[in-house]
């Protein structure tokens, strides 16, 4: 059973695991790995968007941190919820899979879930597509990167 516990910087040392086990999509992304650049990653949001919409989760599966969940209520659209990072620290288990579902779950209002994956990241994509969601369009994001918008309407 997973649990979801709300993200403050007491938990530095759980998120650096998880995102030290997905270096391979940090280079991807050409993000910088250290706490610094981290947390601010972590706060940020669209222009705009109050805090209170931006969630931000760590999981935990028998007291181990499993993953990093950080989500937006009611962005892009007040019936989309927009996923904005989910890192698995050990992929193949079911976990992305399941925080999907919670979070159907826990937020029943929003029928639409939206985000972007790198059209690097392979990986990523292949997970994405799995679970339904499909390419609305690809934008440009952060100079060189590209970005394939997806949804999945619920």
């Amino acid at each position: 059973m997973l649990y979801y516990q709300p993200y403050d910087i007491s938990l530095n040392a759980d998120v650096m695991q998880i995102y030290a086990n997905n270096l391979d999509y940090l280079t991807l992304a050409n993000e910088e790995f250290d706490q610094e650049t981290l947390i601010q990653g972590l706060m940020e949001r669209p222009n705009g968007v109050p805090l209170s919409q931006k969630q931000v989760r760590l999981v935990y599966r028998a007291d181990k941190p499993v993953a990093i969940v950080d989500y937006i209520l009611g962005y892009k659209t007040a019936t989309s919820l927009y996923i904005g990072l989910l890192l698995v620290k050990d992929r193949g288990q079911g976990i992305g899979s399941q925080i999907l579902a919670d979070l159907n779950h826990r937020y029943p209002e929003f029928q639409i879930l939206e985000l972007g994956v790198l059209t690097n990241n392979i990986r990523g994509l292949n997970f994405w597509q799995g679970q339904g969601f499909e390419i609305i369009d690809t934008v440009a994001y952060q100079g060189t990167l590209k970005v394939h918008r997806m949804q999945k309407h619920l």
